[in-house]
């Protein structure tokens, strides 16, 4: 896009490489705020700048008005099925309103902390987008969704809102577009939170394929690790991810994918900042789970069938309150039938670095990685085989022991994917044997690790060496006693901006025009959370 600033109007227009395209402009109209398509030029042609932006998050709204946030800079991830991925890495913030005149002195204070709270949350590197692919869904919904030939809702309309984290920003140019003649969708684009990681592998003479790894954040219930934790009344949880693991092959345009979930224990329970080392999880006594957790389990079967629930928290120790509750709570599940409870204490049966008895808990699920199969679409487009149910992980931050164990059923699958078409070749029947595979599957899983990590908790994954090279080592020990600390650091004196940086970005929080918060709002570490109730801005 090129974007035109004039005294008026902020203007965007694409940029095409066809000129026999039909070529759109997107306009604003500074002094009434208005978002018009194809809007007739300003009366002055005298523009104060003009610059190339990569695409539009959205709009914010702060006292002076709208705030337009634009993505100016990327780096290519790498192409899946022929579309191109991009991870975000330079973006700029525009004011629509001309001047700030009109504001008190406060009020241009709040506006400041306001955009250093959205710069907060823009500069971390985990925001991915592609312009032709839906990176908001997974293969099987996509091959769901298009089965029907009269789906051509653009893809902003069809995205998953769990997953398009922008959804917030982009809510004013949505309801734009309901207009008659005011189709903004061409400058709509959603962009997923989490990870990507494309990779093309020669595994035979013959068979070249992409492995890719995508990790979908949940908007919902979105946060920080001390300050997000357990479900809300309507069955989202703390730190949902949905991981997506993905094959194409070349030659043949055969397409496998496999899912993976994973989420905070979902109950009322919560682990407040206190300076201590690990503060003390407790449940939200005078909080009655029940329904809650019906909601998230219902919801979970009906997008991906049944359940095999994988807790992975410690049987004894301060874990335990909330493990027995998870526990109490599944045993009462209407639906027991399409859901399984796995206790799997993996800090004891894995303690001394025994990494190789994760191999109890694949023997005790392994009859249910049989059965759940995985989405196998050939290369006519037809779906072959779907995934039937979904392994949701959890240990309590739903970081280090969760990826270590996704990582491990994901080589599973994959083995058993390569098993199924005969793509081994001669004398090779697990990854191991194709060195450049095994580089890219370990790598991938490592580096996915840390990047959720740091997006909840402020550091990198602990335990990576494992997924990494397959080995805990005494520098993976060293490694995690110093991600540790920056955990114990960030956690204590610095998340509670982030968590408001958070809710302000995702709409949770949403800036009144002209009324300052009960406590205004300072550039420093303390939650603006506790000046509003989240019933207030329903």
């Amino acid at each position: 896009l090129s974007r035109y600033t004039s005294e008026d109007s902020l203007t965007f227009e694409p940029l095409y490489a066809d000129p026999s395209q039909l070529r759109e402009n997107f306009v604003i109209d500074r002094t009434t705020g208005t978002l018009k398509l194809n809007a007739p030029p300003p009366p002055t042609l005298k523009h104060e700048d003009v610059r190339p932006v990569i695409g539009i998050m959205g709009l914010v709204q702060l006292n002076a008005g709208d705030y337009l946030i634009a993505i100016t800079n990327m780096v290519r991830i790498g192409k899946i099925f022929g579309h191109e991925v991009f991870r975000m890495t330079e973006y700029c913030v525009y004011a629509v309103p001309r001047t700030t005149t009109h504001l008190s002195p406060d009020l241009k204070t709040d506006d400041a902390t306001y955009l250093s709270m959205l710069d907060d949350v823009l500069k971390s590197e985990c925001y991915y987008f592609s312009y032709t692919l839906d990176l908001t869904n997974s293969l099987q919904r996509q091959h769901s969704f298009f089965r029907d030939p009269s789906n051509i809702s653009p893809t902003w309309a069809r995205s998953d809102d769990r997953f398009f984290w922008n959804l917030h920003l982009s809510r004013k140019m949505i309801d734009a577009s309901q207009q008659p003649g005011n189709d903004l969708s061409n400058f709509i684009l959603p962009v997923i939170c989490g990870y990507v990681d494309i990779k093309t592998v020669r595994v035979t003479p013959d068979r070249t394929i992409t492995f890719a790894l995508v990790s979908r954040r949940s908007r919902y219930r979105a946060g920080t690790r001390l300050n997000t934790r357990g479900i809300d009344e309507v069955g989202n949880v703390a730190n949902f991810v949905e991981t997506e693991q993905i094959v194409h092959i070349h030659e043949t345009n055969e397409k496998f994918s496999y899912l993976q979930t994973r989420g905070s224990i979902p109950v009322f329970w919560q682990q407040f900042p206190n300076v201590k080392y690990s503060p003390k999880p407790t449940l939200e006594r005078d909080r009655d789970s029940a329904a809650p957790f019906q909601k998230h389990f219902s919801e979970q079967i009906r997008r991906y069938g049944k359940q095999i629930a994988v807790n992975l928290v410690n049987k004894k120790g301060s874990e335990k309150v909330i493990a027995d509750e998870y526990e109490r709570q599944m045993s009462a599940l209407q639906d027991a039938g399409n859901a399984r409870y796995v206790h799997f204490d993996f800090h004891h049966e894995c303690r001394k670095m025994q990494w190789d008895r994760i191999s109890l808990l694949v023997e005790e699920i392994q009859t249910d990685l049989q059965e759940q199969g995985y989405t196998r679409i050939d290369g006519s487009n037809t779906l072959l085989m779907w995934q039937k149910s979904m392994i949701r992980t959890n240990c309590m931050d739903c970081l280090d022991r969760t990826n270590v164990v996704q990582s491990v059923l994901a080589r599973k699958k994959i083995e058993e994917q390569f098993r199924d078409l005969a793509l081994w070749p001669p004398g090779i029947t697990n990854i191991e044997g194709i060195p450049e595979l095994e580089a890219v599957f370990r790598n991938a899983w490592a580096t996915n690790g840390n990047e959720v990590a740091k997006q909840y908790a402020g550091s990198g994954a602990m335990k990576v060496d494992f997924t990494r090279t397959g080995k805990r080592t005494r520098m993976g020990l060293l490694e995690d006693g110093k991600n540790s600390l920056i955990r114990y650091v960030k956690n204590n004196w610095l998340d509670g901006w982030r968590q408001d940086a958070i809710d302000l970005f995702v709409g949770v929080y949403e800036v009144r025009p002209g009324v300052r918060p009960t406590r205004p709002p300072k550039s420093n570490q303390i939650l603006l959370a506790v000046s509003y109730s989240k019933s207030d801005l329903a």
